[in-house]
C-alpha cells in the first residue's frame, strides 16, 4: 500500500471484512472505540493538502453544463476530465476549471475512461466523480479521513444525495433479491453494493485489484466492480459523515441535438451490461433465468403497448435487443475494438505524456 506522507487526516485503524459479515440489510456496522466511533478526526486539510493527496477524476460525454454547474458547486481539487468524444465544450470548460484533459477520439465508455484517468494519477487518493456530482472540501476531508482511519481499505463511498436532500443508498444489485431493510448506515460501515457516481480510491491498489472491467461500455461497472470486492473479501467502506450530491441523469447533455440515439444507445448497453454482469458472476438467479428475464422484458412491453406507454415501450425494446445481444455472445455494441486513444492537455504533475 502507498504510505500516507504529510498531513494525517485522522487516527489509523484496522477492520477485519468477512463475507459473513454483510447481513440480510446488506452491511455491517464498523465499531471502533467504545462509543461506536472509530477514531478522532484531523486537522481540516488545506487546498495544499488536496494536491498532494487527491485528484479528481471525471468522465465526461457532452457534458459542459454539468462541469459548470460541478465547478460552481464542488471543492478546488487538482483534476482530470476524461472526454469520450464531446461535440459541446466540454474540453473548453475543463479548461475553464483549471483541470487537465485526456481527449479520447471516441466514446470508449465509463470504466475505461476511469481506468484511464486513474492510471495518469499521482496521487495516493483519486476521487471518481461524475460530472452531475458535487462533494464540498469538508465532505472530500471526511473520506479522506477515513482512508486515513482505515488504511488496509482502497474503497470508499460517501452519503449521496440528490438536489432535494433526498439519501440515495444501494444496499444490493438489481441482480438481486430486493431487500427489506434499506435504510443507509449512520456511521461508518462496510457496504455490499456501490454507487459508481462518487468513490474515493487508494489508487495503487485499486489498479492492481483491476479497477472497473474493460469489456462493459456503461452501465453495471458498479456492481460487477462490487461482486468481485465480495468474492475476494474486501471491504467497501460507506462514509456517512461525508456527502455528497448528486443529480442524476444529467451527466451528458443533449448538445448533440439527437437525445433519441443518445437514449438508444444508453438503452441498449444496459440490456447487453444486465447479461453480462449475470452472466459473468452467476447472479439473478433468485430472479429466474435469462429465459425468464426475457419474459419479463417481453411481458413489460406488452403492458406498454396495451396502456399506451410508447416512450417506455421502445425503452424496453431498446434493452431487451442488448440483452440479446449478449446472449449471442457478442461484444459490447458501442464499444469501439482496440485499446483506447486519447490526447493528454495540462495534467497535474505532467502524469503522462501528451500522447498516448
Amino acid at each position: 500500500m502507498v504510505s500516507t506522507r504529510g498531513r494525517r487526516w485522522g487516527k489509523a485503524g484496522f477492520i477485519r471484512f468477512q463475507e459473513r459479515g454483510v447481513t440480510s440489510k446488506g452491511m455491517e456496522r464498523v465499531d471502533g472505540g467504545a462509543d461506536g466511533s472509530l477514531g478522532a478526526g484531523g486537522d481540516a486539510p488545506s487546498r495544499a493538502d488536496f494536491a498532494r493527496h487527491v485528484t479528481l477524476v471525471t468522465v465526461a460525454y457532452n457534458s459542459a453544463e454539468a462541469l459548470r454547474w460541478q465547478g460552481a458547486h464542488s471543492a478546488r481539487l487538482p483534476g482530470v476530465v476524461v472526454d469520450n468524444g464531446s461535440s459541446d465544450a466540454t474540453r473548453e470548460v475543463a479548461g475553464e476549471r483549471g483541470l487537465g484533459l485526456l481527449a479520447f477520439d471516441q466514446n470508449w465508455g465509463f470504466g475505461r475512461g476511469v481506468m484511464a484517468g486513474l492510471s495518469a494519477v499521482t496521487t495516493e487518493f483519486a476521487l471518481v466523480i461524475n460530472p452531475d456530482a458535487a462533494m464540498s472540501e469538508e465532505a472530500v476531508t471526511a473520506l479522506l479521513a477515513a482512508a486515513e482511519r482505515y488504511p488496509d481499505c482502497a474503497l470508499f463511498v460517501p452519503r449521496i444525495v440528490n438536489e432535494t436532500g433526498k439519501v440515495f443508498f444501494r444496499v444490493s444489485s438489481a441482480l438481486e433479491p430486493r431487500q427489506k431493510h434499506r435504510r443507509p448506515p449512520e456511521g461508518d460501515a462496510c457496504i455490499a453494493m456501490l454507487s459508481g457516481a462518487v468513490m474515493l480510491v487508494r489508487v495503487a491498489p485499486f489498479l492492481a485489484f483491476g479497477g472497473f472491467d474493460p469489456a462493459i461500455f456503461l452501465y453495471f461497472e458498479d456492481d460487477e466492480l462490487a461482486f468481485r470486492y465480495r468474492a475476494a473479501r474486501r471491504p467497501i467502506i460507506y462514509v456517512a459523515e461525508a456527502e455528497a450530491v448528486h443529480l442524476g441523469n444529467r451527466s451528458s447533455g443533449r448538445s448533440s441535438g439527437r437525445p433519441a440515439k443518445s437514449n438508444r444507445v444508453k438503452d441498449i448497453s444496459f440490456g447487453w451490461s444486465h447479461a453480462y454482469v449475470m452472466e459473468k458472476t452467476g447472479r439473478g438467479a433468485a430472479r429466474g433465468s435469462r429465459a425468464l428475464a426475457v419474459l419479463r422484458m417481453t411481458g413489460s412491453m406488452a403492458v406498454c403497448l396495451v396502456s399506451g406507454r410508447f416512450g417506455k415501450l421502445r425503452r424496453e425494446a431498446y434493452r431487451l435487443e442488448g440483452f440479446l445481444m449478449r446472449l449471442q455472445r457478442r461484444p459490447a455494441p458501442f464499444l469501439p475494438p482496440g485499446e483506447p486513444k486519447y490526447v493528454a492537455r495540462d495534467l497535474p504533475h505532467a502524469m503522462v505524456s501528451e500522447e498516448n
